[in-house]
């Protein structure tokens, strides 16, 4: 904490303060077909680019409860398949594993 008081004291962090502060909402509606990860970063970022918004916050919220928010690097396709060869293993598709069945198949 004193080296970061420290830098503020010399004025080694410039403060960003902006008085045009702009917001934009966006839907977003991706279809699974089947139990697996779904890339969207094409669609994601097609829609920021079209914002003209240098900087700023982007905040994801999913509406499924069954889904989650992957952030990973994807270099090669590789890292898809092997993020989804783990996951099948850490947790099998088995309902005789499980006693939370009552959405059918694709629940969770």
């Amino acid at each position: 904490m004193l080296s970061f008081n420290r830098a503020l004291r010399q004025n080694a962090l410039t403060p960003c303060l902006s008085t045009n502060i702009k917001q934009a909402q966006y839907l977003l509606r991706l279809r699974a077909e089947k139990q697996g990860l779904k890339e969207f970063t094409n669609e994601l970022g097609s829609w920021v680019s079209e914002q003209q918004i240098e900087s700023g916050l982007l905040v994801l919220f999913i509406r499924h409860t069954s889904a989650s928010l992957l952030i990973q690097e994807n270099v090669s396709p590789d890292v898809m398949r092997d993020l989804e060869s783990f996951l099948a293993a850490l947790v099998p598709e088995d309902e005789n594993l499980y006693k939370h069945n009552e959405e059918g198949p694709d629940d969770m």
